[in-house]
């Protein structure tokens, strides 16, 4: 779906100077919860030890190596460092 409208002379008038978004332009506004995620993530890696992180991956392991396919792919996929699509939802 594209919202941009143009003017008469081709120029958008949903586009202001330097390519930022006009005032009042329903695209502009980007994610509106990316402010709240960084600050829980931020509090979340502040409350976390490097212990309790080593005591989530050994049982994470642990269920991995108990034929758990959710635990077997998480371990995979971040060991590859490669995170598939949708795997992070």
């Amino acid at each position: 779906r594209n919202r941009t409208s143009r003017t008469n002379s081709g120029e958008s008038k949903d586009w202001a100077a330097g390519g930022r978004f006009t005032r009042g332009n329903p695209d502009g506004p980007g994610n509106p919860s990316a402010k709240r995620t960084a600050a829980i993530r931020g509090l979340l890696l502040d409350a976390v030890t490097d212990d309790d992180l080593r005591a989530v991956i050994a049982k994470l392991v642990e269920m991995a190596k108990a034929g758990d396919l959710a635990a077997i792919r998480d371990c995979w996929v971040r060991a590859r460092d490669t995170p598939q699509r949708g795997h992070w939802r």
